[in-house]
């Protein structure tokens, strides 16, 4: 689990899901991941995909069935891109 942020009290692991974006539900994610606010976009569209892949700091409970959890690697490079984007420094 990781805190490295003094704001965030409650731990997380990062955590991976698939957006369609032709699925209505799925198109609010992608708007939210465009904007900087939740999802932290890894593929989309535009490098030959059907569909975005995002991380996201996911806060305990059962992992549904379209989610998995990052792997090391992409832990890093999750932690590198929150650091960045709230002016943290990186790891």
């Amino acid at each position: 689990m990781n805190v490295h942020n003094p704001y965030e009290a409650k731990p997380f692991t990062w955590a991976l899901r698939t957006l369609n974006p032709k699925n209505e539900k799925d198109k609010k994610s992608i708007a939210h991941a465009s904007a900087g606010f939740a999802y932290y976009i890894i593929q989309s569209p535009e490098l030959g995909r059907q569909y975005y892949v995002v991380g996201f700091k996911y806060f305990g409970g059962p992992l549904s069935v379209d989610v998995s959890k990052a792997t090391p690697q992409q832990s890093r490079d999750l932690d590198r891109l929150d650091a960045l984007r709230y002016g943290l420094s990186v790891k």
